[in-house]
């Protein structure tokens, strides 16, 4: 699960969701009006699953960010998480 509060604050811009996905291709699946979230399993959407010791399981993909608007750049935000495995 990834949320992302869709107002860049620095650029004061405000992100569409479809401006963004997660991996390869996969969009938001609940948008509201603050947050969008990305909830996917974790074999999904390209996302990469590797062991990092017999207890930890490392989870990276990315957040790609494709602006409507042509003065703005694509953006892409690498992600990782960890979990326990046990």
């Amino acid at each position: 699960m990834v949320s992302v509060i869709p107002l860049a604050e620095s650029r004061n811009l405000y992100i569409f969701a479809d401006e963004l996905h997660l991996g390869m291709g996969c969009p938001a699946n609940w948008i509201h009006t603050y947050v969008y979230e990305f909830i996917y399993l974790v074999h999904d959407c390209g996302i990469r699953t590797r062991v990092v010791s017999e207890e930890t399981l490392l989870f990276q993909t990315e957040l790609y960010f494709t602006p409507r608007n042509i003065d703005h750049d694509p953006e892409e935000i690498h992600l990782e998480c960890s979990a326990s495995s046990v």
